[in-house]
C-alpha cells in the first residue's frame, strides 16, 4: 500500500510538472481539473447583460456605494465560459477572446476566482434620485458628478501581453473616474471592488431611490445594440 501511495504522488508530481511546462495556448478541457486550469485566455467568462441588479453597501469599513452586478439567473443574461460544453457558446467564448485580443495568455486559472466580463463596452452611466440631492442637483438630475466609478479594467492588461501579472490572482490596478468623465469602459468588470462611490451624500436624511442607467454599445459579434433596462435602489440616510 506504501509503494502504491508512493507511486501515485510520484505521477501527480509528474503530471503537475507536465502541466507548467506546457508553453501552448491552446485550451485544456475544464474537466482535466478539480479547481481550475491552464488555457491560452485571461478572461474565463464573457457575458451580454440583459438586466442589472444593484446593491448598497455601507459601514466602518467601506464608504458608501452601490455595486452593479448582471442578472446572473439563465436567460436574464447570456453567459459564455471557456469551460462552456455547447459546442456554439464555446465557438462565441472563442471569437470574444479573438475580438479583444485575449489569446496570449498562459496560466493556471483557479476557478474560485473567474474573471467575468461585460463583452459589450459601456458608453456611459447616468444616476438620478426621485428627490432633491441638494441644492444643485434637484430631483431628476443627473448625479455624475457626485458619483465616482470604481471597476478592475482588463483591456489594457490583455492589451499589454498579459505582462504585469503572474496569473489571474494579481490584478490589474482599479480605475476610478467621475461618471461624468466616463465616455467608454472595455471589458468592464464588476468584481473585486466594482462600485459606484458617494463622493457626498444627501444634503437631507430619509429615503432616497437611486436609478442606475448603463448605456451599452454593439454586441462584438453581432453588431447588434445591447440595451439593459435602468435598475433602481432605496437607501435611507
Amino acid at each position: 500500500m506504501k509503494r502504491i501511495l508512493i507511486s501515485l504522488i510520484t505521477l501527480s508530481c509528474i503530471c503537475c510538472c507536465s502541466k507548467n511546462d506546457n508553453e501552448t495556448t491552446d485550451m485544456i478541457p475544464s474537466d482535466t481539473w478539480s479547481s481550475g486550469d491552464y488555457t491560452g485566455n485571461y478572461m474565463d467568462m464573457f457575458i451580454i447583460p440583459k438586466e442589472i441588479t444593484l446593491q448598497y453597501f455601507a459601514d466602518e469599513y467601506n464608504s458608501p456605494s452601490i455595486s452593479i452586478q448582471p442578472e446572473m439567473t439563465e436567460g436574464k443574461s447570456e453567459f459564455f465560459p471557456y469551460w462552456e460544453k455547447n459546442e456554439n457558446k464555446l465557438k462565441q467564448y472563442n471569437a470574444y477572446a479573438e475580438y479583444f485580443g485575449d489569446t496570449v495568455y498562459d496560466g493556471y486559472h483557479d476557478m474560485g476566482l473567474v474573471e467575468q466580463v461585460f463583452a459589450v463596452p459601456i458608453k456611459s452611466i447616468s444616476i438620478v434620485a426621485n428627490r432633491d440631492f441638494d441644492a444643485e442637483h434637484p430631483r431628476g438630475s443627473n448625479l455624475g458628478d457626485v458619483f465616482s466609478l470604481q471597476y478592475l479594467s482588463f483591456y489594457s492588461f490583455i492589451k499589454n501581453g498579459c505582462k504585469n501579472g503572474i496569473n489571474n490572482t494579481i490584478w490589474p490596478a482599479d480605475s476610478l473616474s467621475k461618471l461624468t468623465e466616463i465616455k467608454s469602459i472595455s471589458l468592464f468588470s464588476w468584481r473585486g471592488g466594482t462600485q459606484i462611490n458617494f463622493d457626498k451624500l444627501p444634503e437631507i436624511p430619509g429615503k432616497y431611490t437611486f436609478t442606475v442607467t448603463l448605456d451599452f454599445g454593439c454586441d462584438p459579434l453581432t453588431g447588434e445594440k445591447v440595451t439593459v433596462p435602468p435598475a433602481s435602489i432605496e437607501i435611507e440616510f
